[in-house]
């Protein structure tokens, strides 16, 4: 699963956020797949990273990312869509801050609704298999 080949590297790769960005369905040819394009192709991955957070549903949000002995922390929070219930927390740990931002928000779509620009699709595909290693 790609979530579990981040957590194995030093710092996220661009082509395990190209990985996430299609599962999540981003559209390459829509405004906003051109634009993350553009950051991967200058190496601003947390700004691509960021990017595909805030594409996501809108209740969907970047909480608080804080740096504990060399780590970075990020927690997502997912608010009920219509306001009413309990917010859910998704907390991610990785040695680059980029890195740890996708695994939070990996885990908040592997646990319900996360798409970019698709809101019929329901979950990520984000078991696929690819020819490259992340190694």
């Amino acid at each position: 699963m790609l979530i579990d080949r981040i957590g194995c590297v030093s710092r996220l790769l661009d082509h395990q956020l190209w990985e996430a960005a299609i599962g999540l369905s981003l559209d390459k040819s829509s405004a906003s797949g051109r634009r993350f394009a553009r950051l991967i192709e200058d190496g601003a991955l947390l700004e691509a990273t960021v990017l595909l957070t805030e594409l996501g549903r809108p209740s969907r949000s970047i909480a608080s990312i804080a740096m504990r002995a060399r780590t970075w922390i990020c927690v997502i929070h997912d608010r009920p869509p219509d306001g009413a219930g309990m917010i859910r927390p998704y907390q991610a740990e990785h040695a680059d801050l980029a890195a740890a931002v996708l695994m939070a928000l990996l885990s908040a779509c592997l646990d319900g609704p996360c798409t970019t620009d698709s809101p019929s699709v329901s979950r990520p595909s984000l078991q696929r298999g690819f020819d490259r290693h992340d190694i």
